[in-house]
């Protein structure tokens, strides 16, 4: 397979975003002529602002012109500069991941982003990343294999009702809150500031209507963080709807969108280890979400990391062997000791005695707001016991195993719970660490750092260090 050529048309428009700062010119030129001529002065000099524009084209275009790319069947080279010309070359045995996207903007110019990914590359962002017609963008991926069907080939797409759940259940607030912020800014900026003081004045007026009984101020706090994890499922909802899953021999194809198309292909060789999560509600309702680590994959802020929604025993089972049938939870081989228990606790009673703390500190520096601090402290309470409950959770099933070929290690990290499956050659490190409490005892923190393209580190707490060193063969 050998194609080469030059990237979608559309990428002018991409590179005049590079050099916009040009249109500073025009500006300053324009409140000159305002101040000393008025609009005859402004006229006479008009040629200047439509020289600017000019070039601004011209120069958007040139770097258009100057890149281009070429794949064969061993490498991937993309060619670009003009004065400075660079030429980056990647062996297609080095390529990790390709990730194909299609925003609702470039649908109608069929235009894609087609991505590529190293373990070599950076941490937050591909490797290279070029725009291509969509008939480009097939072609390749069908050159290089990724798509060929075959009879052997297995698919998962969960129902939309696992979608839905996954949306609710694991969405945070705050890139719910940092949406509604930016729609209310941008939405002042186009339709005067007046609109978008009339909608925080009616919310304003909705939290003091409904605060029942609670101060306004922190019933306004509660709504906005609803509000936040509302718009925050939205927006999860739109991006893993249509989710697709179809392994093939040594292949993962992954799609999902319904504005925004997103497609993966991720070499199973280079998948880091799955983690099987949940939290307290998760847990209660017998659900599990399946997330993937591979390099060049889910890095980027509005790409998809759970590729198993929302699953209960046994249908989850089934899906994840569907999969991913060479990781195999086993059971626990090591488990925190009993005297051990209080290194799950400390830190969630810390906290509770800490917010305790707080609470009474502030009631005595400020006594006329009692019911905002006493409202807030309790608030507050909230997370620190689902901490509390969810380290509770941790000792109980917190420890390590071993099956062919991988580790199994079941840990928490802040309110989830995990279950992390890592093949033995994924791993780059193995510590033993014993806190200033753990130093005179038996017990210490199991810490295994696995390969990635940052800092992966899984802890499992207050296992018997002598039993560690005989299964590590330290």
């Amino acid at each position: 397979m050998r194609e080469s050529g030059r990237t979608h048309p559309v990428t002018i428009l991409f590179n005049l975003s590079r050099v916009f700062f040009l249109v500073i010119i025009p500006v300053i030129r324009g409140f000159i002529s305002a101040l000393s001529g008025g609009f005859a002065r402004w006229l006479s000099g008009a040629w200047v602002d439509i020289l600017v524009f000019f070039v601004m084209i011209a120069i958007a275009v040139i770097a258009w012109l100057c890149v281009s790319y070429r794949f064969d069947d061993e490498r991937v080279q993309i060619t670009s500069g003009l004065l400075l010309r660079s030429r980056k070359i990647i062996p297609r045995r080095n390529i990790t991941a390709f990730r194909v996207k299609k925003p609702f903007f470039l649908r109608p110019v069929r235009a894609v982003a087609l991505s590529a990914d190293t373990l070599g590359g950076k941490s937050k962002r591909p490797d290279f990343t070029i725009l291509l017609h969509e008939n480009q963008a097939d072609t390749l991926i069908q050159g290089m294999g990724l798509s060929s069907a075959d009879p052997s080939d297995r698919a998962y797409r969960p129902s939309t009702v696992l979608i839905v759940a996954l949306s609710l259940l694991t969405s945070g607030s705050f890139a719910g809150i940092l949406f509604i912020a930016t729609f209310i800014s941008q939405s002042g900026k186009l339709l005067g500031n007046r609109f978008s003081e009339m909608m925080i004045g009616t919310f304003e007026d909705a939290a003091r209507t409904f605060a029942f009984g609670a101060p306004p101020a922190a019933a306004a706090i509660a709504y906005i963080l609803l509000a936040g994890w509302f718009m925050g499922s939205v927006l999860s909802f739109i991006k893993y709807k249509n989710l697709t899953l179809t392994r093939r021999a040594q292949l993962l194809d992954i799609e999902s969108g319904i504005f925004t198309k997103r497609r993966y292909f991720v070499r199973l060789s280079d998948i880091n280890f799955i983690d099987m999560r949940q939290n307290i509600l998760t847990k209660a309702l017998k659900l599990t979400n399946l997330y993937l680590s591979a390099i060049g994959y889910g890095k980027q802020k509005d790409d998809i990391s759970c590729i198993i929604p929302s699953g209960r025993e046994p249908s989850f089972s089934r899906s994840r062997e569907k999969i991913f049938p060479e990781f195999e939870p086993s059971p626990r081989q090591h488990a925190p000791g009993t005297t051990g228990i209080m290194r799950f606790l400390s830190e969630p009673v810390f906290c509770i005695l800490g917010i305790a703390a707080a609470i009474f500190v502030f009631l005595s520096l400020f006594p006329s707001w009692r019911s905002f601090i006493l409202f807030t402290g309790l608030m507050a309470f909230v997370p620190a016991l689902f901490f509390l409950v969810t380290r509770i959770f941790d000792y109980s099933t917190c420890g390590i195993g071993a099956s062919d070929g991988s580790y199994v290690l079941r840990y928490s990290t802040g309110f989830t719970l995990h279950t992390v499956v890592i093949p033995k050659d994924k791993i780059v490190r193995v510590e033993l660490r014993q806190s200033f409490f753990q130093k005179s005892g038996r017990y210490c923190d199991l810490v295994i750092h696995s390969r990635s393209e940052g800092h992966a580190a899984h802890c499992c707490r207050s296992l018997v260090k002598a039993e560690l060193k005989v299964f590590f063969g330290l």
